[in-house]
């Protein structure tokens, strides 16, 4: 799936051109080996028999959409790389090939096509209830946003408040000193015709 929305965003390049530092851009896409491949690249890959069985997509295809790609097809197997996963064991909550199916999972009750799994976890309750659980943490992680954009903006509001009171004091602490100098003025100069 996330290799199917990064072909139909971007141009891709050759990746097998890309290891011997050149640069082409890709005409098709291996659902198996999970690379791009330019035309040269992709003629060679389709001449091996041992990748006759692989699926190359068009690009240009996966890109306006009209692509048959499937999310099954652009998962490997773990257990067998070649294999492509197309089932989901249930109860071992894994996915798997058809060969893992056949031989680890056989006794299993509930083995489904991943395409009905996939659909299955969409409409899970279990996926509701998380989506509903991240759309409550997103509101409050929205609101405790807004009270801190508040809370700054009473802290920036009060600042404000401070500096004008500190600086209305200090003027007054001013006008007070120059008042008391000259009363001081006055008082020497008094003193001083008295005395002489």
């Amino acid at each position: 799936m996330m290799d199917k929305r990064a072909i139909q965003r971007s141009e891709m390049m050759c990746n097998s051109c890309k290891i011997n530092n050149k640069i082409k851009n890709a005409i098709s896409w291996c659902t198996i080996c999970e690379e791009a491949f330019c035309e040269q690249c992709d003629e060679c890959h389709r001449s091996f028999k041992f990748l006759a069985k692989h699926k190359l997509v068009s690009i240009k295809e996966i890109q306006i959409g009209n692509s048959d790609l499937k999310i099954s097809e652009v998962l490997s197997c773990e257990e067998h790389a070649d294999k492509i996963v197309e089932v989901y064991c249930v109860d071992h909550s894994k996915p798997c090939c058809t060969l893992c199916a056949t031989l680890s999972h056989r006794k299993c009750e509930n083995v489904i096509s991943i395409v009905k799994a996939a659909t299955g976890i969409k409409q899970s309750e279990l996926t509701t209830s998380l989506i509903k659980s991240l759309d409550e943490r997103n509101t409050k992680i929205s609101e405790i946003v807004e009270n801190q954009k508040g809370n700054l903006a009473e802290v920036e509001t009060a600042t404000e408040n401070m500096i004008k009171e500190v600086s209305t004091l200090k003027t007054a602490v001013i006008d007070h000193l120059g008042v008391l100098e000259e009363k001081f003025k006055a008082e020497m100069s008094s003193s001083r015709r008295t005395s002489s």
